[in-house]
């Protein structure tokens, strides 16, 4: 539960937002791993997604796709994928496991709300969201693995965002290129 609150202005307006360590931009498998990952380090994360639920781009590939690695490798921190599954298991059994590993690690994401833009200010990022403005020193932006698609929307916020120092910490593009960053 957070208590910490901060007190922000934008545009004339005032508002209050719980104080956040970390803003996650989306509820798929790397999103809810590095949820867990992030609060293991004693971290207070925040979750946001676009969709109404985890894995929103599982849910609308084909009906038989299988996972190309195995069940033992595809697993998230912290929770193997169940032993029952076979050894390629299905995208309806990934969007089960991904539903079964935010209820297991209590990660809530906050749902339908799209973030609009981020921006700096002074040691914090602040993130527009379709609900309101929220802050937090660390910003992981489209944690996805190495060589996915971008879409134009998430291309562009990349591309926003490239030119920044550092020693601010914020992850977008792949997987590869957060661990370059860090």
């Amino acid at each position: 539960e957070v208590t910490a609150f901060a007190f922000l202005r934008d545009g004339g307006r005032d508002f209050v937002t719980p104080t956040r360590d970390g803003i996650i931009i989306g509820a798929g498998p790397a999103g809810l791993a590095c949820a867990v990952t992030m609060r293991a380090a004693g971290l207070n994360v925040m979750v946001l997604e676009k969709a109404g639920q985890v894995g929103a781009v599982w849910r609308r590939h084909y009906d038989r796709l299988h996972l190309h690695t195995d069940r033992s490798h595809s697993g998230l921190p912290g929770m193997p994928m169940p032993p029952d599954y076979p050894v390629y298991p299905s995208r309806a059994q990934m969007v089960s496991y991904l539903e079964s590993y935010a209820t297991r690690f209590q990660i809530k994401p906050v749902f339908n709300t799209k973030v609009s833009r981020l921006r700096r200010d002074s040691v914090r990022w602040l993130a527009d969201t379709s609900l309101d403005a929220i802050s937090a020193p660390i910003v992981v932006v489209r944690a996805a693995p190495a060589g996915a698609e971008h879409d134009h929307e998430d291309k562009a916020v990349e591309n926003r965002l490239d030119n920044e120092r550092p020693d601010n910490p914020i992850y977008v593009g792949s997987l590869r290129r957060q661990h370059d960053r860090t």
